[in-house]
């Protein structure tokens, strides 16, 4: 009985996916004695693809993530079978007269790049000019960072050819959409908005309580009170309503 134990433990063993104290892994090795080779997992179901995941991933987790990876890069590039095929960057060049060059084929992504900035430098100084004098009218009319204040500063002010600069003042952000309000937000809220919640509150209040033009009337709040010795009832207002309450 012990005998056909040991035969059927082996049997399994042989066939299963061991633990290798040598390799300190499961290896995936099959076959009799020093016959063994390396094998396949097949019918592995998709393994998780996350920051800390530790699954095994399948041949077609891999195939998603280099057909997708291909389609991005363009330029005839595929991945089909395990193998890659190189992609052609096909770029047209600019001389420095501004007239268009040659079209130059570049095999990577980063000469590529290096080929459209060698023709960027080649444009004719009047093109660039009229460029810089462009960002340079846009960035007067639009909300720009400050490093100083380290923030998107809404100041503003207007140029008049021939006179002197005009000191920016703060000015209006209008036709903001509504922000998301919640506890992670970091979107910025609109003017209805708080009027809304405002108004929420100073209703939850009562005793007179409101929001109107973005001035708040205090509450008033009367209660019935009695007397230390008892011989009437009087109406006491109270400004806040920890005051009210106690």
């Amino acid at each position: 009985m012990t005998k056909e134990i040991n035969n059927v433990v082996t049997k399994v063993e042989g066939d299963s996916l061991s633990w290798s104290k040598t390799d300190d892994a499961f290896v995936a090795k099959h076959g009799a004695g020093d016959g063994k080779t390396s094998s396949k997992i097949t019918f592995l179901a998709n393994g998780d693809i996350s920051k800390d995941s530790q699954d095994a991933i399948n041949g077609s987790q891999l195939y998603s993530l280099g057909d997708t990876f291909a389609t991005y890069l363009g330029g005839g590039a595929s991945f089909s079978g395990g193998t890659w095929t190189a992609p052609e960057f096909k770029v047209k060049t600019v001389k420095a007269d501004g007239t268009e060059g040659e079209e130059k084929v570049y095999k990577n992504v980063a000469a590529a790049f290096e080929g459209v900035s060698n023709s960027i430098t080649d444009i004719h100084k009047e093109i660039k000019n009229e460029i810089t004098n462009a960002v340079t009218n846009v960035k007067g009319d639009s909300l720009l960072w400050s490093d100083q204040v380290n923030a998107f500063v809404a100041r503003h002010a207007e140029k008049v050819a021939g006179e002197d600069p005009v000191e920016p003042v703060n000015s209006k952000i209008k036709f903001l959409a509504k922000g998301d309000v919640s506890k992670g937000s970091t979107d910025a809220i609109n003017g209805s908005q708080l009027f809304e919640t405002n108004n929420k509150v100073a209703a939850y209040f009562g005793g007179g309580a409101k929001y109107e033009n973005g001035e708040w009337t205090a509450p008033k709040f009367k209660v019935k009170t009695v007397k230390d010795d008892g011989s009437d009832v009087e109406d006491k207002e109270y400004k806040t309503v920890a005051e009210a309450l106690a």
